[in-house]
């Protein structure tokens, strides 16, 4: 796509676009006032859920009008998740799945294959690739700007008629209407760094019930999330509310969000150079795609201490189980996506050898693993 001189004028705050000169007055309008959403409300999901549907009318999209290119990078800072950069630059991740899909393929000769989540459209360009004779491939991606630059990718790799897009929740797909028979192969990587938060739990069930073949592959098969005990000042310090800012008391903050929230902050933890790790890791909950996931899990533990020290959360990673012979780690250094920290609100001293209890448990529907402690 080439750069081409921006044609906008600014009067005040409104920003007119001049559009193409064979577009009708009618469906210029309708343009202006899809910016005019985002100049005014600043509502950039809205404005370009009524920009994508306006330009529908004449199977258009941003990525086809010169004179609307300077909106692209305005939306996608809101609208495209940088997770994507990690992810696609995830050597790692990116060729464990290619090999999985291949050996499955080859083992299988799935027909109809099923990829949730789709995002840039790397994994069913992947299976497009892979499966010459495949009778139907179709993606599924819910966000509205993700799925329109994953249809620029397929596009750009001659693949749009064989990989059927569909911009909605998977839970949406009518059996008849956006495909004709259930699907052999499911891909789907929707995996948040706790596993859960991105919601695939319902997804995985739904798809099961609704989508899915019996016995049918799952890619990937199967994930296992795991926690350490850690000493981090850093991370505490950062996970708490202080008493007092430059001078000024916030401990009526304080006192109301640290013991009246019911729920954990998960805290992205991006270093751990300064992490020093009291006990080994332990499995919190596994999760089998290959079946149905239950709606609700609770685990009890009796962490052993191995190193002194102060006992200030707990550090959440993954090991994801592409297939039975692949498998990936969040904690590595390459890794896309990254490690979580959930606070001990009231951190406590832990001599080696001794014993930390703790419960957690998760809900479907709730994007948090909850973590309760226990005194021994």
């Amino acid at each position: 796509m080439k750069k081409i001189p921006k044609k906008i004028v600014e009067t005040g705050r409104r920003i007119k676009i001049s559009a193409p000169d064979h577009f009708d007055e009618d469906f210029k309008a309708d343009i202006q006032d899809s910016i005019d959403i985002l100049t005014f409300e600043n509502d950039y999901l809205k404005s370009y859920s009524k920009l994508r549907k306006t330009l529908a009318k004449k199977d258009l999209t941003v990525f086809d009008i010169p004179p609307l290119y300077f909106l692209i990078p305005i939306y996608a800072k809101s609208l495209a998740p940088s997770m994507h950069v990690y992810m696609l630059n995830d050597k790692s991740r990116n060729e464990s799945f290619y090999k999985a899909i291949s050996k499955c393929l080859k083992r299988s000769k799935s027909k109809r294959i099923l990829d949730i989540g789709s995002g840039s459209g790397i994994l069913s360009m992947m299976c497009s690739s892979l499966a010459a004779d495949v009778e139907s491939i179709v993606a599924v991606e819910v966000n509205e700007f993700v799925s329109d630059l994953c249809s620029l990718n397929l596009r750009e790799n001659d693949l749009s008629k064989k990989i059927k897009l569909f911009n909605k929740k998977s839970h949406k797909l009518e059996k008849e209407i956006d495909f004709d028979n259930r699907f052999d192969l499911l891909v789907c990587e929707v995996i948040a760094d706790n596993i859960i938060s991105e919601g695939m739990i319902n997804t995985i069930n739904h798809a099961h019930r609704e989508l899915l073949k019996e016995n049918s592959e799952v890619i990937p098969k199967r994930s296992r999330l795991y926690g350490v005990l850690v000493e981090d000042y850093h991370l505490k310090d950062q996970s708490h509310f202080p008493d007092t800012v430059c001078g000024f008391s916030m401990k009526g903050m304080k006192s109301i969000l640290n013991d009246q929230i019911t729920y954990p902050d998960e805290y992205f933890v991006h270093s751990l150079q300064n992490t020093k790790f009291l006990s080994d890791s332990f499995e919190i909950f596994e999760f089998d795609f290959t079946k149905m996931i239950d709606p609700e899990g609770e685990s009890r533990h009796d962490v052993n201490i191995n190193i002194s020290g102060e006992v200030h959360g707990i550090l959440l990673y993954f090991e994801l189980d592409v297939d039975d012979d692949i498998t990936i780690k969040s904690l590595d250094e390459t890794s896309c996506w990254i490690p979580k920290f959930i606070p001990l609100y009231g951190s406590r001293k832990a001599d080696a050898n001794s014993t930390v209890s703790l419960s957690c448990s998760y809900k479907s529907g709730l994007p948090w693993i909850n973590i309760d402690w226990h005194d021994n």
